[in-house]
């Protein structure tokens, strides 16, 4: 992985901005790429409890930063069988085009830093100390991005896979009905949120991720059933095939 001489220099004014905040940070040279390693320590409170915690963490940095944001681990196996975290063992900081839009508002690694990886942490050690997430807990998986996009559009999860489908198929469509079933044409209904989208996502991460959907389950009472009815799914399958 190789970087430009400009984001050398990016990454260097900012790794300096956040050592004055968190000076047990540095910056590595690692397979693929770059890394900044090292500890983080934090106070935050919540209501009446205030937790102080400090973590081993890596963020490794994309070769296109800072056009994506990094990507954040644990690096002592404190959050070992956590839920919120990807199969790699990455921090899951929330839905990947959410993250990536928060950051874009600012793409620092001080504000990646203070904005995303701090209140997970913090999160985390509130449970571990109260028993419960300090701000509610999504859903984890492919069934809480579905609840995120859902979040997105202000619309029920069926009329969101319907949006996502034309994602998904990489075309705007501005003179079709929007699937909302408002009557209004898609470019003057939730035609600018799926543009919003468009700026983060592939069609072709879309399309991924509605394969996810097609075979995720949920346990209920403790038997396994389909996130999405038959209906949608063989729809799905067609679309996305």
């Amino acid at each position: 992985m190789t970087y430009s001489t400009t984001q050398l220099c990016l990454l260097a004014r900012q790794l300096a901005a956040l050592r004055v905040r968190y000076p047990g940070l540095h910056i590595e040279q690692c397979r693929p790429g770059l890394s900044v390693r090292g500890k983080i320590s934090f106070s935050m409170e919540h209501e009446t409890h205030t937790v102080e915690d400090t973590f081993d963490l890596e963020l490794r940095i994309p070769s296109d930063y800072p056009r994506k944001p990094p990507s954040a681990y644990e690096t002592k196996g404190r959050l070992n069988g956590y839920d919120h975290l990807f199969p790699d063992g990455g921090l899951c900081l929330g839905a990947p085009v959410d993250v990536c839009m928060r950051f874009a508002k600012q793409p620092t690694l001080l504000s990646f830093v203070e904005e995303l990886v701090v209140p997970f942490l913090f999160a985390f050690s509130y449970k571990n100390q109260y028993g419960e997430m300090p701000f509610g807990e999504l859903t984890h998986g492919v069934e809480g991005l579905l609840d995120y996009y859902a979040d997105f559009f202000g619309t029920p999860k069926e009329v969101t896979v319907y949006l996502l489908m034309c994602l998904a198929s990489g075309h705007r469509q501005p003179h079709s009905l929007c699937p909302c079933g408002s009557g209004r044409k898609l470019r003057k209904c939730h035609g600018p949120r799926l543009d919003t989208l468009r700026a983060y996502l592939s069609a072709q991460t879309i399309r991924d991720e509605l394969r996810e959907l097609i075979s995720a389950n949920r346990t209920i009472r403790g038997q396994r059933r389909p996130v999405l009815p038959r209906r949608l799914r063989r729809r799905l399958a067609r679309h996305v095939k």
